[in-house]
């Protein structure tokens, strides 16, 4: 629908509009967005992107090994330690303490989960440092009413609060030191209180698959060690994977909405509806990402026409839209919202925040998705009319607060398609008028450079690196271990070879046959795969913990 030119010109000339806390628009008092928010108006600010169904962490989180410190931290009891973590390696442990203790780049120390004293005993300003919280481990954990599954939850606390008689001596040194006389029933518990608020996950099969993951991980009976090891590994893998998947979701039902706003037609909610009716059945994410595997030894070639190379840098492209479609999926809510609130009688309590369950839910599920918005903007008029003005003048706003009252910056928003590709065009030219190089811009940073971060941890990781070429999809060997005893289950001696590939094309990745052919002859020589028949109706792969040679 084209820009509304006379009602852009208005909202223009109102006074002092980039210091406005609201603008009334159809009758309706809508709070502006804000440069720099912070404190209580921090929901306000331009730039954010915490949407607690899609990304409740920070947008460039990139440390999933904090992720077991804050679930200990958040959802256990508070009893403290006898001391503080500092103070035993100031004394006769300090040899200890690069075992235990880390550095962020910011040179703030970080202390390892590997039990939950430890982070009891940690100082109060850890559970700060930059890093995935438990707010995105628990939307993983989340089913289809966006309730958590704390009986799952629970198991993974339980893992860390083991006797100290069964970790290694350095551990049982430094526990000691923390607390001298451990009594399962006094020491730090999981908290069944808290986080008790429901969050439906815009991804249900991520959601799903992870839970399956650290279900398998848990029954595996693994010691300490081992289990602290591959939980990190399990959530660097899907937490790197997380924001491709989502944006394979989320991207096309975006496109088919700014079609809907361009060019209002019945076909649009029709092709949402069945985008989303396939993706319930294969979701688009499935096999998406062409990946080598493993190097056996030898160094072999790399191009920049390798699919593995190739498809990271789609991926990159692909991350870039989702950082946009994100930060318009944030104002359309707190749009829609404004605009239901209204019609439903619970304004007044929703912008002070004390709607129920019941109502906030049923708020959010009216603005969950792109489909939400198409189907009510066919339904009801007044909510196209209102919505395409609002977007029309945010636009407007973001020009005056961000970059500059020029008319340039306003061309641009009477030549757009909708008031939706205007303000999508502005957030594009602030975010590359803001740096020069690209590479440093808002929309690489939390996209492919926190994806790339999490997934490039050596041979643990999935993607590495080649001098003079750049990034590529590999999957590392370290990885294979864990990615075994997870397909074939904690239970479980051995599955046919197709529901491997079915299960690593559920992943995300997809191998051609060569790479087929490699990554089953690593396995071969790991003896964990069996080939009873040339024409490979009889080829299995077997868990590594349970192996046995081939």
């Amino acid at each position: 629908m084209p820009v509304d030119k006379e009602w852009v010109k208005k909202v223009i000339g109102t006074p002092k509009l980039a210091e406005l806390d609201t603008l009334k628009i159809e009758g309706l008092d809508i709070e502006m967005p804000k440069a720099a928010a912070r404190g209580r108006q921090v929901h306000r600010d331009w730039q954010r992107r915490i949407l607690p169904d899609i990304t409740p962490d920070s947008a460039i989180a990139d440390a999933p090994e904090r992720t077991p410190f804050r679930i200990l931290y958040a959802l256990t009891s508070g009893q403290v330690t006898k001391r503080t973590i500092d103070e035993v390696f100031d004394g006769e442990l300090a040899q200890l303490e690069g075992l235990f203790r880390r550095e962020s780049r910011g040179k703030r120390k970080m202390t390892l989960a590997f039990h939950v004293l430890a982070v009891k005993g940690a100082d109060k300003s850890e559970r700060g440092a930059k890093g995935f919280t438990e707010r995105t481990f628990l939307l993983l954990c989340r089913d289809k009413d966006g309730r958590v599954d704390r009986d799952l939850v629970r198991s993974v606390v339980e893992q860390f609060r083991r006797e100290p008689s069964g970790l290694d001596l350095a551990q049982q040194a430094v526990l000691n030191e923390l607390s001298t006389d451990w009594k399962a029933d006094e020491e730090p518990q999981f908290d069944d209180s808290a986080h008790q608020d429901r969050h439906i996950p815009f991804d249900l099969e991520a959601a799903a698959l992870f839970q399956r993951d650290l279900r398998s991980l848990v029954q595996a009976g693994l010691g300490p060690a081992d289990f602290f090891r591959n939980l990190n590994t399990l959530l660097v893998f899907h937490l790197g994977l997380y924001q491709p998947r989502v944006a394979a979701l989320l991207n096309p039902q975006m496109k088919l909405l700014f079609r809907e706003m361009a060019e209002p037609s019945p076909s649009n909610l029709e092709d949402i509806k069945t985008f989303i009716g396939r993706a319930k059945d294969k979701h688009p994410f499935c096999g998406a990402l062409a990946c080598r595997a493993p190097d056996a030894g030898m160094l072999r070639r790399v191009s920049k026409q390798s699919p593995s190379m190739v498809t990271y840098n789609e991926l990159g492209r692909e991350l870039t839209i989702f950082h946009f479609n994100v930060l318009m999926l944030a104002r359309l809510r707190q749009l829609g919202q404004a605009y239901l609130a209204e019609q439903w009688g619970l304004a007044a309590r929703w912008k002070a925040g004390k709607l129920n369950e019941d109502e906030r839910l049923q708020l959010e599920a009216a603005t969950r998705g792109p489909s939400e918005f198409i189907l009510r903007m066919g339904e009801d008029p007044s909510f196209q009319t209102f919505l395409h003005r609002a977007l029309e003048a945010l636009s407007v706003r973001f020009v005056k607060e961000q970059l500059g009252d020029d008319e340039s910056n306003y061309q641009k928003i009477y030549e757009a398609q909708s008031g939706m590709h205007a303000l999508r065009r502005l957030y594009e030219a602030y975010n590359r008028e803001s740096v020069a190089n690209s590479t440093r811009s808002r929309a690489y940073r939390q996209g492919l450079q926190v994806t790339s971060s999490l997934l490039t941890h050596n041979q643990d990781g999935l993607v590495q690196t080649r001098r003079g070429l750049g990034k590529y999809l590999e999957l590392g060997v370290g990885l294979l271990p864990l990615i075994l005893l997870l397909t074939v289950g904690a239970g479980g001696e051995k599955i046919p070879v197709n529901q491997f590939w079915e299960r690593l094309a559920q992943y995300g990745l997809t191998f051609d046959p060569q790479e087929r052919g490699r990554l089953l002859e690593r396995l071969r020589s790991m003896g964990v795969y069996e080939r009873y028949s040339d024409a490979g109706e009889a080829a299995y792969v077997r868990n590594l913990m349970l192996s046995r040679s081939a």
